[in-house]
């Protein structure tokens, strides 16, 4: 039985060598990955005007360093985007001579990186895990005279970047703590059905804890550069100098390709004088958030409109929503982003087409055979039903739907009309999966 499977096995890397398309450069990567919002709110303040965060609640910090992007272009012929080597480089400095910095944060070789959807939003946090008091004693104003005061819950504790504790152990106690745990979730799925065994409902989030390690190395993101505090540096990827950095000490960033091309920037609070503007607002203060403004829902954005975002779209502010849509005020009225045209390409995509290149193919039984019978898992993985988990009911989607294409730019209308039957290798490739199966399961069978 060993023997046979394997030899199935071997037929499906045969049909996936066959069937794969060398990488391609684009032309033009300009804002192909942007930032949203990044939180500027210092460690001991909140958010000004009593305000919380949409997933947070109102903490001290807001959740300290994390930086939200967005991905608004694709690879030529798919629909997403190969992150591995982009670049963020970040400085800062707050001009006293006390207190400046500078780094980047490279995306590494990680598969997670290589074929990121277009309109995911890419969600980066310094911390592992963050506790906060709920029985939170009276609190002074915040540092800038917000006259509503400090207000909300205290940080009790944390586990940095680097997985070092600082204040108290968390106590495992809901009625005395609450726990915001930032560990990575990289199970996009937009499939996703709420009650499912995932994420309740879809999901078009990355989230990924900076300091997750793997075999003793970084795996998300590989960092550089260093801090200065008080007349003393020290550099990032130790525990003074943690993993980034962000603030309001006149903070900026710019966003490079692979190949070391601009893809955004410099855009920050202090290249406000610059032309074209690199900063539309005013001062970011140390209770606010930097973000992108522009194209609420009901203005009906095109793709283009997100594709040309300047830095004259940024603009400071203190609503605040981590992990989700970009939220600010017009009127005294509160808008959120509409990203509807970076994902209208998923309504084309059909079953079965798991790794969003266009068509259903082999390569997309090759993320089902890579990851048979995991669980939580999202569409990339091969959970092509959204049930979370892969398993015969995701081969079945595949074989259904075999050479159907739609969704990605130049892969036809996908009408699905007179598809050709499954040719011998997809059948041998279901034969390999279906072994697997036999074999995780320990059940005797015929292959």
């Amino acid at each position: 039985m060993r023997q046979q499977a394997f030899a199935l096995l071997a037929c499906t890397a045969t049909m996936v060598v066959s069937g794969a398309l060398g990488s391609i450069a684009r032309a033009d990567d300009s804002n192909a990955l942007i930032m949203n919002q990044y939180n500027a709110v210092s460690g001991g303040i909140y958010l000004k005007n009593g305000k919380s965060d949409g997933e947070l609640g109102r903490v001290e910090g807001n959740g300290q360093n994390w930086l939200q992007f967005l991905t608004t272009k694709a690879d030529p012929g798919k629909n997403t985007l190969d992150l591995q080597g982009y670049q963020i480089d970040w400085s800062y400095d707050k001009g006293d001579g006390t207190s400046s910095g500078s780094g980047s944060i490279t995306f590494s070789n990680d598969p997670v990186w290589a074929a990121v959807p277009m309109g995911t939003a890419v969600n980066i946090t310094e911390d592992q895990s963050v506790w906060y008091l709920n029985n939170t004693p009276p609190n002074p104003p915040n540092v800038d005279g917000d006259p509503t005061g400090g207000g909300g819950m205290q940080r009790d504790g944390d586990i940095d970047g680097l997985g070092v504790l600082h204040g108290t152990q968390y106590s495992g106690n809901p009625t005395l703590e609450t726990l915001v745990n930032f560990s990575s979730n990289t199970a996009w799925n937009p499939n996703a059905p709420a009650g499912a065994n995932m994420a309740p409902g879809p999901n078009w989030n990355i989230n990924v804890y900076a300091g997750q390690q793997s075999n003793g190395a970084f795996q998300y993101f590989n960092f550089a550069g260093s801090v200065t505090k008080d007349g003393v540096t020290s550099a990032i990827g130790t525990e003074a100098g943690g993993l980034f950095v962000a603030n309001n000490d006149n903070w900026q960033f710019t966003i490079k390709d692979s190949h070391g091309n601009v893809v955004q920037g410099p855009i920050g609070e202090a290249l406000t004088t610059t032309i074209p503007p690199g900063w539309g607002g005013g001062g970011i203060g140390s209770d606010e958030l930097g973000k992108l403004q522009a194209f609420p829902v009901g203005t009906n954005p095109t793709l283009s409109d997100w594709q040309h975002v300047t830095g004259s779209d940024y603009f400071d502010g203190s609503t605040s929503n981590f992990g989700g849509l970009s939220q600010w005020t017009v009127n005294n009225a509160l808008v959120s982003e509409d990203l509807s045209p970076l994902r209208s390409w998923f309504n084309n995509i059909k079953p079965g087409d798991v790794n969003l290149d266009g068509v259903v193919n082999g390569l997309d039984v090759n993320a089902i055979a890579a990851n048979w019978l995991h669980t939580g898992v999202g569409l990339q993985a091969g959970d092509a039903n959204g049930d979370g988990v892969v398993n015969g009911l995701d081969v079945n989607v595949i074989a259904s739907h075999w050479l159907q294409s739609g969704g990605a730019p130049g892969s036809g209308s996908g009408s699905g009309a007179n598809v050709p039957e499954p040719p011998s290798y997809i059948l041998c490739a279901i034969g390999a999966v279906v072994c697997l199966a036999g074999r995780s399961l320990r059940r005797r069978s015929g292959c």
